[in-house]
């Protein structure tokens, strides 16, 4: 597996309203985000979140676990379509911390690509792809969760 992609970030809001805000779960964070053109379907059950749904790859189906109130972990798996053969894994570890005023929060996604086509992709031009891309959705995500805060609206919906 490529090592994964790592990026801190910094908000300015307080670490407890940043942890329970990143995971609150929707199904349309990643159209909101991050680019995808669907919503997904959410099971919430306890700490976990179970996902399913259209992706710009396919299918993805994953589940994602609040491990403590300031980390948790995600696995998705990809597919070209609904029950089909699995061509790609993906997983994201996440934890929040103080930093000065604000919260420096961490994500580490990396990529397991299982077939010819994804082994090449992300050994070439795949990892910048979705740097970049993780880049520009958590810049969209700390505009709107300090915005929310500044307004005064809870964390979670």
């Amino acid at each position: 597996m490529p090592d994964p992609v790592v990026l801190e970030n910094r908000f300015d809001v307080p670490p407890d309203y940043a942890a329970k805000w990143l995971t609150d779960f929707r199904s349309d964070d990643a159209q909101r985000y991050f680019g995808n053109r669907a919503t997904v379907t959410l099971t919430k059950k306890g700490n976990e979140t179970f996902s399913e749904g259209p992706h710009q790859m396919g299918w993805s189906k994953g589940v994602a676990i609040v491990d403590s109130p300031t980390t948790w972990h995600a696995s998705t798996e990809f597919s070209k379509n609904k029950g089909g053969a699995v061509f790609m894994r993906g997983t994201v570890k996440e934890s929040v911390r103080a930093e000065g005023k604000g919260t420096l929060h961490r994500a580490e996604v990396g990529v397991e690509p299982l077939t010819f086509g994804t082994k090449l992709l992300f050994g070439t031009i795949g990892k910048g792809m979705m740097t970049k891309s993780l880049k520009d959705g958590f810049a969209k995500i700390k505009s709107q969760m300090e915005a929310d805060y500044k307004a005064g609206k809870p964390p979670t919906g």
